[in-house]
């Protein structure tokens, strides 16, 4: 389990494998079960001893940045039997301000990827030599799917030297692919990413890329198509065909709905719109969306609302709902962040959040009156993906409680 902190907030680290159903299982060996590549963690394990010297299973010697993918990649190579249990048996407190990170938090400097790649290589080899192909193929999956998504969500914060240096050493990383690492769900984010990265040389569409490596992931517009029609990238980049999305399922595709957040005198009104996506949420017909704002810090603190989407016209559904600030900070103050869950007639679902919309009016600070608090204080923006994301703090008690929380960061106390 992954605690942020100061604020408490838990993630569960690979709940695929962990959680119930799941677990408690035993799998005789890895390949029964492919997805044990993507847990790269060694801190979760027991492993018998015996076993890890009969095997020479060992962490590379001396400095060695992510040693743990090595690791369990030698283990998993190894082909142990493997018992799964969904307790909770280690918990990994993370400080993201603090004055000195952690190796896998500390992503500032174009060495750390060079050494995450560099294990991620590593690990396939090992997969690769040991005569496990399926494994080491996951293994290249799962690098796409998490590490390159988690570092292109980054790439807008960091000098224009870092991201040509990154693209740079990520192409010749991606250049050792062969065909079918590519073909097992061309259009699956973290590999369309891939695709992009690798055909080209510069660096580009970085925003947009971002939002592809969101979780949900949105692919927001233009949507182009190649001179047969055929959807694509980009006009200049057809050779990145996107024809998967004709028949991925609707719970999968990357839809991209737009946020509009307007603080007023009078409240604040949020407009969401929701793009065609070559043809597929059309046919999906849409009929309304939960609207679901929920506090990154204290569990539970969710407040709901479902609306109707409505055609607007040139391909898009609208929808508007009220946001009523005060009901958010009679359930916590500081960090909410927006969810939605598109509902369409024709059954299906698609969880997603929405690209926070920047222009005149928009994403700027706002007062809104209260009858509890005089005035509650609303700060939108976008997160490192573009996903909005809303601070409030109520009246000058909130806006002090902010200030005091920015600086616990900045110190790096509790």
């Amino acid at each position: 389990m992954r605690r942020e902190l100061p604020s408490g907030r838990e993630v569960p680290w690979e709940p695929e494998l962990y959680a119930a159903p799941a677990a408690p299982a035993v799998v005789e060996r890895p390949a029964q079960l492919q997805r044990l590549v993507r847990d790269t963690l060694c801190v979760n394990k027991l492993c018998s001893t015996a076993f890890l010297r009969e095997h020479a299973v060992r962490f590379p010697e001396g400095r060695f940045p992510y040693e743990d993918i090595v690791f369990t990649a030698r283990l998993w190579a190894a082909a142990p039997r493997v018992a799964l249990v969904p307790d909770r048996v280690y918990i990994w407190h993370v400080r993201r301000a603090a004055r000195r990170l952690s190796i896998s938090l500390d992503r500032a400097g174009i060495a750390n990827w060079q050494a995450r790649t560099r294990a991620c290589r590593m690990a396939y080899d090992i997969l690769l030599g040991a005569g496990h192909k399926r494994l080491a193929r996951e293994a290249r999956a799962k690098f796409l799917d998490h590490e390159l998504r988690m570092y292109v969500r980054e790439l807008g914060l960091r000098e224009e030297e870092y991201r040509r240096q990154w693209w740079a050493h990520t192409r010749d990383v991606l250049a050792e692919y062969d065909a079918a690492d590519w073909a097992r769900d061309p259009v699956a984010p973290g590999r369309l990413i891939g695709r992009v990265i690798l055909m080209s040389p510069e660096p580009r569409d970085l925003p947009r890329l971002a939002e592809l490596a969101a979780r949900p992931a949105r692919l927001c517009p233009p949507y182009a198509r190649t001179a047969d029609g055929s959807p694509c990238w980009s006009p200049d980049l057809p050779a990145v065909g996107l024809e998967g999305l004709l028949t991925r399922p609707v719970r999968l595709l990357p839809v991209a709905v737009d946020a509009e957040l307007r603080p007023t005198v009078r409240g604040t009104r949020m407009r969401l719109r929701l793009h065609e996506l070559y043809g597929r949420v059309a046919r999906a017909e849409p009929a309304e969306v939960e609207v679901e704002w929920r506090h990154r810090e204290v569990a539970g603190a969710v407040v709901r609302r479902t609306v109707p989407l409505r055609p607007s016209g040139r391909g898009t559904w609208a929808a508007q709902t009220a946001l009523r600030p005060a009901r958010l900070t009679r359930l916590g103050t500081g960090t909410w962040d927006l969810h939605l869950r598109l509902r369409f007639r024709d059954g299906a679902t698609r969880a997603t959040t929405a690209h926070a919309l920047t222009g005149p009016g928009l994403l700027r600070r706002g007062a809104v009156p209260s009858l509890r608090h005089g005035l509650v204080l609303l700060r939108p923006y976008a997160t490192t993906s573009g996903s909005l994301a809303l601070r409030v703090a109520p009246g000058l008690s909130g806006a002090a409680s902010v200030l005091r929380t920015r600086l616990r960061r900045l110190t790096g106390s509790a």
